[in-house]
């Protein structure tokens, strides 16, 4: 039983929540940098490298921008703890990682940015 307790514990430490656009869940600046080619890249190739976006709009130019977002929460195994979870402050860490694509009128990738950071949340009494 002890056993078991242990890996349920086990298991819940090492879950986290994610919301958000899961295409950039394994993403990093490297691999941002081999997918997008300015000038060649077009809305189709983008679609098809990170799936449909999420949020879309346009500049004040007119140019299409689209926005993939994704927030992973990861919690700290104290959390888990009946009474001391609740009363002892722990950091959460929420990873964000955002892409914003800007396409010319034509469909044609013009520029793009991707940022990556880690924030912490202070949770507890």
């Amino acid at each position: 039983m002890g056993r078991l307790f242990a890996a349920f514990l086990a298991a819940l430490a090492l879950s986290g929540c994610s919301h958000g656009d899961e295409s950039l869940a394994n993403a990093n600046m490297s691999l941002i940098e081999h997918k997008l080619a300015a000038g060649v890249m077009t809305e189709g190739d983008a679609q098809a490298s990170f799936g449909p976006p999420r949020n879309v709009g346009n500049d004040k130019n007119g140019n299409p921008w689209w926005r993939y977002d994704l927030s992973e929460k990861h919690a700290s195994p104290i959390d888990y703890i009946p009474v001391v979870g609740m009363t002892v402050a722990e950091n959460d860490r929420i990873y964000v990682r955002s892409l914003l694509l800007i396409f010319d009128k034509q469909g044609v990738l013009k520029n793009w940015s991707y940022v990556e950071a880690l924030r912490q949340h202070h949770i507890g009494l």
